[in-house]
């Protein structure tokens, strides 16, 4: 029998734990054992219990072995495309009204050029320019595990002289603040999934391996149309995930008109993938704080 990589080793075992045969908290068999039982060598067993631990599936104990990951059921954000409040000011989540500050927050200028790579040109800022950055960890106070590492970056000629300088920017909080001083704020976000960074795995407890969601939230003034804030919020993509439901544009009001052009053309089903415009913010659906999505 010819030896198999170490990726088929792993689907097969990978197979194993979602078919439930490896239970949680189970000690995959020994190394020696998955050698003969594939008739690999060690490097190669090796390879696919380590791409295994990568996954998050599996983790090495001290003493017992591998042992098979329990996995968390994942709690569905549900983000509307809208902005609530409650009596502490905004909410993008709903489910997060009740999250609190899991240590003391960071408030300091940094200069733009030590920021993560494109937060400075969101903002507008120079390299030599300072910024005022808002460093939080937010969360359950009651399940640890919930929690979001959350980072605001704003120009500092809007902060200079401000409550938003101060650990504690007052009733309604930074939101509040910046509308007080630029009127009307206006939110985009942007949401892709990323690999854990160690300061991720450390502030979310996270176990190595684990992907995260990055949210980045662009706060604009509507009346100048200048990006105020800037805010990266991080969380366990095995704890959550992001659910929305599509909002009909009113070029696609029910029931649909037949085509202008052709009446008699059925129409041919397309996927709005490359090369597709999104609607601009002023074609976008008219959706309300009261709306299910978000």
């Amino acid at each position: 029998m010819a030896e198999l990589g170490y990726r088929q080793i792993a689907d097969e075992l990978r197979g194993k734990i979602v078919a439930g045969e490896y239970a949680p908290d189970t000690v995959l068999p020994t190394l020696v054992e998955l050698m003969a039982r594939y008739q690999a060598s060690r490097e190669t067993v090796r390879r696919a219990i380590g791409q295994l631990e990568t996954e998050g599936l599996v983790q090495a104990i001290r003493r017992r072995g591998t042992v098979v990951r329990a996995r968390p059921d994942r709690s569905k954000i549900v983000r509307p495309r809208g902005v609530f409040r409650d009596s502490l000011g905004y909410l993008m989540a709903r489910d997060s009204g009740d999250w609190r500050e899991l240590r003391p927050s960071v408030v300091e200028y940094r200069p733009a050029r030590s920021l993560p790579a494109g937060m400075a040109e969101l903002i507008g800022a120079q390299p030599d320019d300072d910024v005022l950055v808002r460093d939080r960890l937010l969360g359950d106070p009651e399940q640890a595990a919930q929690r979001q590492a959350a980072v605001s970056y704003l120009p500092s000629d809007i902060t200079r002289g401000t409550a938003i300088e101060q650990l504690r920017t007052g009733p309604g909080g930074l939101y509040d603040r910046l509308e007080e001083i630029c009127g009307e704020l206006v939110w985009d976000e942007e949401i892709s999934a990323e690999a854990a960074a160690p300061t991720d795995v450390e502030q979310l407890a996270l176990h190595p391996g684990t992907p995260v969601l990055r949210i980045v939230r662009i706060a604009t003034a509507r009346a100048t149309d200048r990006v105020v804030e800037v805010c990266d919020t991080r969380i366990s993509a095995e704890l959550y995930a992001v659910r929305y439901r599509l909002a009909r544009h009113r070029s696609a009001a029910y029931p649909p008109q037949p085509s202008a052009a052709n009446p008699s053309d059925p129409g041919t089903p397309r996927s709005p993938g490359i090369g597709h415009t999104p609607p601009s913010r002023e074609e976008a659906p008219d959706i309300g704080p009261n709306s299910p999505q978000k």
